[in-house]
C-alpha cells in the first residue's frame, strides 16, 4: 500500500496510477500526519530532515508479526511480492522518463489521492479538491430545498422547527453513540479486559458496530414517536431525514475543505452518490412510490457502501497491530472505539434512517442489544483473550526486555549512581498486570521517572529510537 507520497508533489500519482495493483489511501497519509496513527517510517524521517520527494509503501497485513520472533521473509505472502514487481517494474520506467525530475517543472501542492477497489487511482491537487466540495456544496443544497418544496415544506416557522428538530436526531444519535462506546471502552480498561479483539477482530463488530447502531436507531425511533407522524407519510419523512442527514455530511465536507483535511473524499463520494439516487428519483417523480424510489436509492448507495467498508477495513487492519505496541500509557479501547464509532457512521449512516422503515423496528433493536450482550459475555471468555502464539496466525505481546548495567556520571565525570537489573518496556495497555501472577519478580519493581527527569533517554541503552516516544 502506498501509504505517503510526497510531500507536495501531486505529479507523483500521475505515474503510480499506471501501476497494475494500486492500493492507497490519503486518510493514512493524513492520519500519519496529524499523530492519530503512532507510526514513524524511514520515510518520515528522510523527508522531514532532507529536501528529498518520494514515496511510502508498505505491508500493511500480518502487523503483528512486525519485530517479534514470527518477522521473517514467510511472513509477505509471494503475491505480494508479485504485486510489489508488477507495480515498481512500471514506476520506476514511468519515472524515469518523467520530466517533473527537472526542478522547474515540479508542480508543487497537496495531493488527494485513493484507489477505487485496487483498479485504478484517482487523485488531484488539494485545490481543485475544494472546488469540487464546493460545488457539491451548492447542488446538495439545492437538491434538498427542491425535495422539501415537493413534500410541502416551506421557508415557514412550523417547518424550520421540524428540520431543526429532525437534524438534532441525527446528530444527537451520532453523539449518545461516541459517549455511550467511550464510557463502555472505559468500563472494560477498567475491568483489564484490554485488546481482546487483538486476536480476534470480530469482537470489534460486536462490542462497537452493534451498540453504534443500537444508539443511532433508538434516537432515530424516539424522534419520530414523539412528533406528529400524520405530518408526513412515512416514506416522506425517511426520505426528508436522509437528505437533512446528506446536508450534515455536506456541512462536514465544507468545513474540512476549509481546514484543509485531505481525507474528505471519504465523505465526498457518498454525497456524491447520494445525490445521484435522489435526482433520479425526482427525475422519474418516484418519490411518493415506496418500493421505487427505495429500491434506487439503495442500488445506488451500493458502490459507495463498498468503497468506505474497504477503508474502513484496511484502516482498522493497520490500526489493530500498531495499538499492540502503542504503550501501557495510552488507552487503546478507548482510540480504537472511538475510531470504529465514526467509521460505522461513515459507512453506513446513509442507511440508517431506514429504520423508520421497518414494520417492527423495537424487535430488530432487541436483537442487536441481544447480540451485543453475547459479545460483553465472550469478552470475558477465554475467546476474548487478545494474543495468539499460533506460527500460522501469531498476535504475541510485545515486551523489550533488557539485561543492563547502568553508570551515571556527572558533569565532573563522577559517577553518582551505578546499578544493574533488568528493564522491561511495557508496550501495550496490559503491559506487564497480565504477566504479574506468573512472575512474581515483577512485583517488586521500581519505576524509572525520576531517572527520566534527569537523564537522556532515561539513562537507557536505547538503540532504537522509535522507543523512546513510549519511554
Amino acid at each position: 500500500m502506498l501509504i505517503q507520497v510526497g510531500p507536495n508533489r501531486p505529479w507523483l500519482l500521475n505515474y503510480y496510477q499506471k501501476v497494475p495493483h494500486p492500493r492507497t489511501l490519503a486518510c493514512v497519509e493524513e492520519l500519519l500526519y496529524y499523530g492519530f496513527v503512532p507510526l514513524i517510517t524511514d520515510f518520515h524521517m528522510i523527508i522531514k530532515h532532507n529536501d528529498i520527494v518520494g514515496m511510502d509503501f508498505t505491508f500493511f497485513r500480518n502487523g503483528y508479526k512486525y519485530h517479534t520472533r514470527f518477522d521473517d521473509h514467510a511472513s509477505v505472502s509471494i503475491e505480494s511480492i508479485q504485486h510489489v514487481g508488477d507495480n515498481l517494474l512500471i514506476l520506476i520506467q514511468e519515472l524515469a522518463n518523467a520530466p517533473e525530475l527537472k526542478p522547474l517543472a515540479q508542480t508543487v501542492d497537496n495531493v488527494v489521492f485513493y484507489d477505487v477497489f485496487e483498479l485504478f487511482v484517482i487523485h488531484c491537487t488539494a485545490t481543485h479538491a475544494g472546488l469540487i466540495h464546493c460545488t457539491v456544496f451548492v447542488l446538495s443544497i439545492a437538491l434538498a430545498l427542491r425535495s422539501f418544496h415537493n413534500f410541502g415544506l416551506r421557508l415557514c416557522r412550523q417547518s424550520l422547527i421540524y428540520l431543526g428538530l429532525m437534524s438534532s436526531a441525527i446528530t444527537v444519535g451520532w453523539f449518545t453513540a461516541a459517549i455511550f462506546i467511550a464510557i463502555e471502552a472505559l468500563i472494560i480498561d477498567a475491568f483489564e479486559y484490554n485488546l481482546s479483539w487483538y486476536n480476534n477482530r470480530l469482537i470489534i463488530f460486536g462490542l462497537y458496530v452493534i451498540p453504534t447502531n443500537i444508539c443511532i436507531f433508538s434516537v432515530t425511533l424516539i424522534f419520530n414517536y414523539f412528533n406528529d407522524k400524520n405530518l408526513f407519510t412515512i416514506g416522506a419523512r425517511t426520505q426528508i431525514q436522509l437528505h437533512l442527514l446528506r446536508l450534515i455530511w455536506t456541512i462536514v465536507l465544507i468545513i474540512g475543505t476549509f481546514v484543509h483535511f485531505r481525507f474528505m473524499y471519504v465523505v465526498l463520494i457518498p454525497i456524491i452518490f447520494q445525490m445521484f439516487a435522489f435526482g433520479l428519483i425526482e427525475l422519474f417523480s418516484i418519490s411518493r412510490t415506496m418500493k421505487k424510489w427505495l429500491i434506487v436509492y439503495v442500488l445506488g448507495m451500493v458502490l459507495p457502501t463498498m468503497f468506505l467498508m474497504q477503508h474502513a477495513l484496511q484502516i482498522i487492519i493497520i490500526f489493530i497491530s500498531v495499538y499492540g505496541r502503542l504503550g501501557p500509557d495510552k488507552n487503546s479501547e478507548v482510540r480504537l472505539g472511538i475510531l470504529v464509532v465514526v467509521l460505522t457512521i461513515l459507512t453506513i449512516s446513509y442507511y440508517m434512517p431506514l429504520i423508520t422503515l421497518v414494520r417492527k423496528p423495537m424487535a430488530l433493536v432487541m436483537t442487536l442489544t441481544l447480540m451485543f450482550v453475547i459479545y460483553v459475555i465472550i469478552l470475558m471468555t477465554p475467546f476474548g483473550f487478545p494474543y495468539s502464539g499460533n506460527p500460522e496466525s501469531p498476535a504475541p505481546q510485545r515486551y523489550y526486555i533488557y539485561h543492563m548495567k547502568r553508570i551515571f556520571r556527572n558533569d565532573s565525570n563522577e559517577i553518582f549512581k551505578n546499578d544493574s537489573g533488568f528493564y522491561l518496556l511495557n508496550s501495550d495497555r496490559n503491559s506487564p498486570n497480565n504477566l504479574k501472577k506468573y512472575i512474581t519478580e515483577l512485583s517488586d519493581t521500581k519505576s524509572l521517572s525520576e531517572d527520566c527527569d534527569r537523564s537522556l533517554f532515561c539513562g537507557l541503552p536505547i538503540v532504537n529510537t522509535k522507543i523512546i516516544p513510549i519511554l
